[in-house]
């Protein structure tokens, strides 16, 4: 597998993704974060698979072939396939002991063991999120409603249409 730090690195830039403004701190996420606002739209899941992985999951995208990011694409990577969704899970699982929690066609839900504390790091993690799932736009925020509501908090949620 490709270095996972350069794939991310690829995409960020790749997706032109504009720095978040941490002047203003830390901050604070709401109790339950955004997953746990998102989660309670789930409905009807009924889909369970046990295997055995690396610690934190992040090959389950590479064993699985899911989620399906079908709505992802820019010139440089006109689908998310599944070795970019281990890279950043496999990078997120070394730096913020980011666990794989569960995980459907079409979103995928992160249990996050040390969020990232210091501004520069939330907002280059938002960055990052906000490259891989654009989608958080509609629910979250751009990049600063990310570094704000999701980073911070110790559950991420992604999801695509």
């Amino acid at each position: 597998m490709a270095d996972p730090e350069a794939l991310i690195a690829e995409i960020v830039a790749a997706a032109r993704v504009e720095e978040p403004d941490m002047t203003a701190g830390v901050p604070v996420p709401p109790p339950g974060g955004a997953a746990e606002r998102l989660r309670q739209r789930w409905t009807g899941v009924r889909w369970l698979c046990l295997t055995a992985t690396p610690q934190g999951g992040w090959d389950l995208p590479m064993l699985l072939g899911k989620p399906h990011a079908l709505n992802w694409g820019t010139p440089v990577h006109p689908r998310l396939d599944p070795a970019y969704h281990a890279a950043f899970l496999r990078s997120w699982h070394r730096r913020f002991d980011a666990c794989v929690r569960g995980l459907h066609p079409r979103w995928l839900d992160i249990v996050v063991g040390a969020p990232p504390t210091e501004p520069d790091e939330i907002a280059a993690v938002a960055m990052e999120q906000y490259a891989y799932c654009d989608d958080l736009g509609l629910d979250v925020g751009f990049p600063a409603g990310v570094a704000r509501e999701q980073v911070p908090a110790d559950q991420w949620y992604f999801w695509w249409d």
